[in-house]
């Protein structure tokens, strides 16, 4: 918990200065295109981040994760259930 307290400390003091940088450099009649693209790369940056800390927590795990049934997440289902 205390890396993801400093993490989201980092980002909160260089993604706004770094958005405003970007933005006061591009020319009036270019603001428009300007903000799209720094909208775009950081939602793919934050789609790329959240991949990346679901294969590391699911390594860390060994896959072992379980459902509220008690049965492994992805593990094929009892005869029972796949009968009907």
């Amino acid at each position: 918990m205390p890396a993801l307290l400093l993490f989201a400390l980092g980002l909160s003091l260089t993604v706004a200065p770094l958005t405003a940088t970007v933005l006061a450099d591009a020319d009036e009649s270019d603001a428009g295109i300007a903000s799209a693209i720094n909208s775009a790369v950081a939602r793919v940056a934050g789609l790329l981040g959240i991949s990346v800390v679901g294969v590391v927590v699911a390594g860390m795990h060994g896959g072992a994760a379980k459902c509220a049934g008690g049965q492994l997440v992805g593990a094929p289902a009892p005869a029972a259930v796949r009968r009907g």
